[in-house]
């Protein structure tokens, strides 16, 4: 096919089959504990079959404990092999194929099935998380990171918009008292905590662009980023 939607892009040092981009979108169809199941991999099938350059894997809870959709997935380590095989039959289909996992941590945004948990005050359902909580978040996600590389994604993406809790810590409204609220410094604290997990990796490697709903400053908190995961040799 002709046309710029259909040629070669490059970001940084990795090229890009084409300009086509499928978002993260949630299909409620995970399954034994988070699982991905056949019903999944055939969607990402379908879109690697349908020649999309890149293709960003719905949002990936890095808990078990507070999940938006009663079968949504769940990127951990009893479910890394899952995950591999997706990766695997995807990249089968499509071996051009860039395949993002995006991360996420429901929070208030959680059902009524789950633990709805917060940064403000709780009530209405929802119950307030304390400092060593988020501590331990913050560090599901860098594991979670981790385990994407392990799964052979191509990159992550934190999902830091919509309501969920990510977006939740960046907000004004963010007034905790901790060190997880208030300053622009707290407020941000939890993302540029996420964005280290880049420095254990090796340099060299070629990494995509941020990807944001607008910059990153005081007045404009509703961010997600991405970052590619590095391919370090696989024992």
């Amino acid at each position: 096919m002709s046309g710029i939607l259909f040629q070669p892009v490059t970001l940084r040092k990795r090229v890009l089959q084409n300009h086509l981009a499928a978002q993260a979108m949630e299909g409620n169809d995970g399954e034994d504990g988070g699982r991905p199941s056949e019903r999944t991999v055939e969607r990402y099938r379908k879109l690697a079959q349908g020649g999309w350059g890149l293709v960003v894997v719905e949002a990936l809870s890095v808990t078990e404990s507070s999940l938006a959709r009663v079968n949504g997935m769940i990127l951990n380590r009893r479910n890394l092999d899952a995950f591999k095989q997706l990766v695997e039959r995807v990249k089968k289909d499509n071996p051009g194929i860039c395949l993002l996992f995006q991360l996420t941590h429901s929070g208030e945004q959680s059902g009524s099935f789950s633990d709805r948990v917060t940064l403000g005050p709780g009530g209405e359902g929802r119950r307030s998380l304390a400092t060593d909580e988020i501590d331990r978040i913050r560090d599901s996600f860098i594991e979670a990171s981790l385990l994407a590389e392990q799964a052979g994604a191509d990159g992550i993406d934190f999902k830091m918009c919509h309501g969920y809790l990510g977006a939740e810590m960046l907000r004004l409204a963010n007034t905790r008292a901790d060190k997880w609220g208030g300053s622009f410094e707290n407020r941000t604290r939890f993302l540029r905590g996420l964005a280290w997990i880049m420095s254990i990796f090796p340099p060299e490697y070629p990494r995509l662009p941020a990807r944001s709903h607008g910059q990153l400053n005081p007045q404009n908190t509703s961010p997600s980023i991405t970052c590619a995961t590095p391919k370090r040799q696989r024992k």
